[in-house]
């Protein structure tokens, strides 16, 4: 008996060690499968020409921007901050904050990618930018799909009139990163999902 307790705990031990393994294999094959090759026949642009490539989808008629991060990585997200775009959302009722961090890695010719999701705070009316802190309380990793949609409903013009249904926005992650994917792999990178910052 006395052994056994002295062995059990040691058992315990290599069994969660054996269990962390085996999950971190099992996210190791997702991940493969869910990269995306590059397109075949195409040489790879250099790192500066896909950077330049991907901001230069950042257009003022897009709902999302792309832009530098602070630690040289791009940042793909939904431009929250614009008034033109965060008064759709906040009538939409667009209640998650979606980004999607990306790292580009020379040397293998591939883009590793980290999908973050947050909270967004509004104010009562909507009619301010809203708060947004991916720093807290948020999700982040790998993301196959997201969609969310939302209707509005009011008054089309000044006095009242034509009322019904006056807004149908569709918030669809795919918007924002499918583009994304198609660029890198038609430039000859591979596209990488990755769960950790630090393999940006």
């Amino acid at each position: 008996d006395d052994t056994s307790a002295r062995i059990f705990p040691w058992l315990l031990l290599g069994a969660a060690i054996l269990i962390m393994a085996l999950t971190q294999a099992l996210i190791m094959v997702i991940l493969r499968f869910l990269a995306v090759p590059a397109d075949p026949g195409i040489p790879p642009l250099p790192r500066d020409d896909l950077m330049a490539k991907l901001q230069a989808l950042d257009r003022p008629e897009l709902p999302y921007r792309i832009s530098q991060g602070p630690r040289g990585e791009l940042v793909a997200e939904w431009k929250y901050a614009d008034a033109k775009w965060w008064g759709i959302m906040a009538k939409a009722g667009l209640r998650k904050a979606y980004r999607l961090r990306l790292g580009l890695d020379e040397r293998r010719k591939k883009v590793n990618a980290i999908d973050e999701f947050t909270e967004i705070e509004w104010d009562a009316q909507g009619l301010t930018a809203p708060s947004i802190r991916f720093r807290f309380r948020f999700f982040r990793g790998v993301t196959l799909a997201r969609y969310e949609r939302g209707v509005a409903y009011g008054f089309r013009g000044p006095l009242g009139q034509a009322g019904g249904k006056v807004l149908d926005y569709t918030f669809d992650m795919m918007e924002l990163k499918g583009p994304v994917i198609e660029l890198v792999t038609s430039s000859g990178w591979k596209f990488q999902p990755v769960i950790w910052p630090w393999e940006l």
